[in-house]
């Protein structure tokens, strides 16, 4: 549910602020798929956006690339689960 309302979220970041945007949306949201595992970790891209959010700085790709970077992360345990979880027993 969670990747869902960050899908909406990057989508109407992209319609506000354009080209972009969108670039930005498109490429941070291919970084999961990539091999390497790092790049599933969901506190890099958390760490983009609260820089956004409390930087001295205006530049929505920023926040949007990890908008779509946790969007992507979401999708990915979506399509390939989550490895090396357990259920408590």
């Amino acid at each position: 549910m969670a990747g869902l309302f960050l899908a909406a979220l990057v989508v109407y970041e992209c319609v506000n602020y354009g080209i972009s945007t969108v670039i930005a949306a498109v490429l941070f949201l291919a970084v999961p798929w990539l091999p390497w595992w790092p790049f599933r970790l969901t506190w890099i891209p958390l760490v983009l956006v609260v820089l956004y959010t409390f930087g001295p700085f205006f530049w929505p790709p920023f926040f949007v690339a990890g908008l779509a970077w946790l969007t992507g992360i979401a999708a990915y345990h979506v399509v390939r689960g989550t490895p090396n979880r357990r259920l408590p027993a």
